[in-house]
């Protein structure tokens, strides 16, 4: 499955290379994305549709620090309820958290991270998948794009420096006096850092009374994302009616995948990308389930392992004791003497 970034990134690049005599139409052939998507006030694209679309629209413009100049469009608007609710923050330090906490909540793959350095701040993108990478110039565009929402945010002229590991595009020094941040190429990493001071910024459209509204929205959008695309949830979900069912011992990925009208391949590649794995969710899944059953109407232990697809009791046993650090029977028992306590 490939993971999801916001759609308004697409309609930004679209708009911007209008500039450039290229239509939307141009720009988006043969991609699969259609007008009635751009139409709509908030939607998704697929992470690898970004940087294909990027390097496809510099090509078309024939402008290699395309890059830079979508990054100048760049507004908190594009995320949102969350960019809104950073909007009325009270300060900047409060308005990147919580585009940290909401766009990571939003996409396994694309985690912007906020670290402070001493008397330095150091905002990156944190990609833990190497099969969901953005390109250089995606770096460009999303990085130096959270400058610019900080610059509009604040009014601040200057927001420290950018950091990146690609070399200086054609044409990039045209735009650079445009930018709120020193754009270093070249470097170790990709990153912008600014003074920690600048994280008690008044943000100018700051409203009290607003904020925690739009906060509370954030997080029912992302309850609401969580039950749409959470395969960790769904997968749980079937392997534990495959366990209350009594067919523990048949328990394999096969099974769960077909249940859920997919192969094998897809259903640990959507588990990769919530960073887990069908051995670990079933582990977790039996431990839970373990320890439920142990308490319950005094059950035996024998007849627990059994329950869970344990031939040998033997071999439940070192499970439960690799789970918990001890053994079913020390479990069992510490649970009585609490109850009688």
């Amino acid at each position: 499955m490939n993971p999801e970034l916001p759609g308004t990134y697409i309609n930004l690049i679209v708009e911007t290379v209008k500039r450039w005599g290229v239509s939307g139409e141009q720009l988006l052939d043969g991609s699969g994305i259609t007008a009635d998507q751009l139409k709509k006030p908030y939607w998704y694209v697929e992470f690898n549709h970004l940087n294909q679309l990027i390097e496809r629209a510099i090509t078309l413009c024939e402008q290699p620090a395309l890059a830079g100049y979508l990054a100048l469009e760049m507004t908190a608007s594009c995320y949102g309820s969350v960019g809104m609710a950073a909007m009325v923050s009270p300060n900047l330090g409060e308005a990147l958290k919580i585009l940290e906490q909401f766009i990571g909540s939003r996409c396994n793959v694309f985690k912007p991270q906020l670290k402070q350095e001493k008397n330095y701040v150091c905002w990156s993108i944190h990609q833990p998948v190497k099969a969901f990478q953005l390109s250089p110039n995606a770096n460009i565009f999303l990085l130096i794009g959270f400058v610019q929402i900080a610059k509009k945010l604040t009014g601040l002229s200057h927001l420290g420096k950018v950091e990146l590991q690609m070399p200086e595009p054609i044409g990039f020094a045209q735009i650079s006096d445009q930018l709120a941040v020193t754009c270093l190429f070249n470097q170790k990493r990709n990153s912008w850092t600014f003074p920690k001071e600048y994280l008690a910024q008044p943000v100018l459209t700051a409203d009290p009374m607003l904020a925690p509204l739009l906060d509370a929205q954030c997080k029912r959008d992302i309850e609401k994302l969580k039950l749409k695309s959470g395969w960790k949830g769904r997968v749980k979900q079937v392997a534990e009616k495959l366990l209350l069912d009594e067919q523990g011992e048949t328990l394999k990925v096969g099974q769960v995948a077909q249940i859920m009208n997919m192969s094998e391949r897809t259903l640990q590649r959507y588990l990769a990308l919530e960073n887990t794995s069908f051995t670990v969710l079933i582990d977790l899944l039996k431990k839970e389930h373990a320890q439920k059953l142990l308490v319950r109407n005094n059950m035996s232990i024998e007849k627990v392992a059994l329950m869970l697809g344990y031939a040998e009791t033997s071999h439940f046993t070192r499970a439960f004791k690799r789970w918990t650090g001890v053994t079913p029977k020390y479990f069992q028992t510490q649970h009585k003497m609490a109850g009688l306590n």
